[in-house]
């Protein structure tokens, strides 16, 4: 309910594990406290109807912004969420995201990990990072749909993040990659392949060949 956190205003993190009666919150409810760095919301029936952006609208300390195991089927974020600058790892693991909307990280300039794994996600869109994403660090796309792994998508997707060190796309159905699709990322460290059926040893090794400043992981 609205003023809940009237009193509470140094609060510093929410933590809701295993609430699955929790399927609402009040425009507003979080405004009393924008001294809040982290949420955290695990196991729960949230949906995109109960939770937007604009609730974190006062949340401008907002560091971390984590739900784990619910029903949100978009990223509850938008290009308009101007005041979440401070915001620096979002955890989206476990839902039922289908896509990523182009310019949705826009507003949050310092994310340094994003990790959207086990949902329903079949095509990596790099205008999500547009116009810049420069301290993005870590990204993980493992355990969803995604079928392809293209030199096209990768090379702008490395361009509007281009101090991307790791990315995690282990666990996808995925038929085909380009083997020079990491060609154009010069920060990239790490790319994590496993659990994918399509790689055999030639791939990899040509892979490996083109690439021998980066370490790739298929097992």
């Amino acid at each position: 309910p609205l003023g809940i956190f009237t009193n509470l205003p140094k609060l510093k993190k929410i933590l809701v594990d295993g609430s699955y009666s929790l399927h609402h919150f009040e425009m507003g409810v979080f405004d009393d406290i924008p001294s809040l760095e982290i949420f955290e919301i695990r196991n729960s029936n949230l949906q995109n109807s109960d939770f937007n952006g604009e609730l974190l609208r006062k949340l401008i300390n907002l560091k971390e912004l984590n739900i784990i195991n619910a029903e949100l089927e978009s990223i509850p974020l938008n290009s308009s969420n101007t005041e979440l600058k401070s915001i620096q790892e979002v955890n989206l693991n476990e839902n039922k995201l289908t896509h990523i909307q182009r310019y949705l990280f826009s507003s949050v300039p310092s994310l340094r990990y994003l990790t959207l794994a086990r949902n329903r996600i079949n095509e990596m869109n790099p205008l999500m990072f547009a116009p810049q994403a420069n301290l993005l660090k870590h990204l993980s796309l493992s355990y969803n749909r995604i079928t392809e792994v293209k030199s096209e998508t990768i090379s702008k997707l490395c361009y509007y993040a281009p101090n991307m060190i790791h990315i995690d796309l282990s666990g996808n159905p995925i038929t085909a990659v380009d083997s020079d699709a990491f060609l154009n990322c010069s920060n990239l460290k790490t790319v994590l392949l496993k659990q994918v059926n399509f790689f055999n040893n030639k791939t990899e090794r040509l892979m490996i060949q083109k690439l021998p400043r980066m370490k790739f992981f298929f097992q």
